[in-house]
């Protein structure tokens, strides 16, 4: 059997399915406004195409979300396209597993929390048996964490703490033996602390500052430094608030970790670079007010 694309006998959604991909791809380069603009005409010309609709959702959190919650560039009418696509797949479709999952992440903003929870709620009783990202038993369990990892946010976003506080406390023995586990609450539990502000209670993560080889080997470097950044921010903030011995030097080296990361990351991920020195002067900060205020 050949392998050979005969484009010109392609139907015409099939020929721009292959236009899209050959844009995006060209010359060995990312070119996402090329793939959002003939993405964009398939939704227009098949509007019922739920799976092109979806890539289409997919690659315009480039301007919805880009980076680490860039919500300072974040683009009002491509967010508005990615709700209405949402809304007309789960109108027909409610139980579609690709539609839930991103309609849970454009509305990852407090303002916005609310109108995601019954989706994450839904989604977190669906996705392990969902076909969206392949049938093994491994797939199965990350989309299964992942989904509860957006509602405790949803959650926290509304300030149900208690409720948040017991679906992180209740997942916590099934992180132990997994890099992947331990980076999904890595990041649910940086993300609890920081918006309860609840410093009162030690850093108890059982995880250290998480080393991913497969993430460095497939180029994933983003995601594991917005992990690692965010940890060492709450060990920070922790070790200033309940170390009855407390040594700055301590802090110092967080603090330290995070310039580190800043300058490596300049070049590769600006927008995070940026993230990470904020995250230093908060940390700087935290020191000096309140243990001034304490002493």
């Amino acid at each position: 059997m050949s392998s050979k694309i005969h484009f010109e006998n392609l139907t015409q959604r099939e020929q721009l399915y292959v236009t899209a991909v050959r844009k995006l791809f060209d010359q060995g380069k990312l070119h996402k406004d090329d793939y959002i603009n003939t993405l964009k005409q398939i939704y227009h010309l098949y509007p019922t195409d739920n799976e092109a609709d979806l890539f289409l959702v997919c690659i315009l959190f480039s301007k919805t979300q880009p980076e680490i919650r860039g919500y300072l560039r974040r683009n009002p009418k491509d967010r508005e396209l990615q709700i209405d696509i949402l809304k007309m797949i789960l109108k027909s479709n409610p139980n579609h597993s690709g539609a839930l999952h991103y309609f849970i992440h454009v509305n990852d903003e407090p303002k916005s929390a609310l109108y995601a929870l019954p989706n994450a709620i839904k989604y977190s009783r669906i996705a392990s048996k969902s076909d969206e990202i392949g049938i093994n038993n491994g797939a199965n369990s990350e989309r299964e964490y992942h989904s509860i990892e957006f509602m405790h946010y949803a959650y926290l976003n509304m300030r149900k703490k208690l409720i948040a506080l017991e679906i992180l406390e209740s997942i916590k023995i099934l992180f132990s033996n997994d890099t992947y586990y331990q980076m999904q609450y890595g990041i649910m539990y940086s993300r609890h602390i920081i918006e309860t502000q609840d410093y009162n209670f030690t850093f108890n993560n059982p995880f250290d500052l998480i080393v991913c080889l497969k993430c460095i080997s497939m180029g994933d470097l983003l995601w594991l430094n917005q992990i690692n950044s965010g940890l060492l921010l709450v060990k920070g903030f922790s070790t200033v608030k309940n170390d009855k011995e407390y040594k700055f030097t301590i802090v110092q080296d967080y603090i330290q970790q995070l310039v580190d990361m800043s300058i490596r990351l300049n070049e590769s991920f600006p927008t995070l670079s940026t993230s990470l020195l904020a995250m230093k002067f908060q940390l700087q900060a935290f020191h000096e007010y309140y243990r001034i205020a304490t002493t």
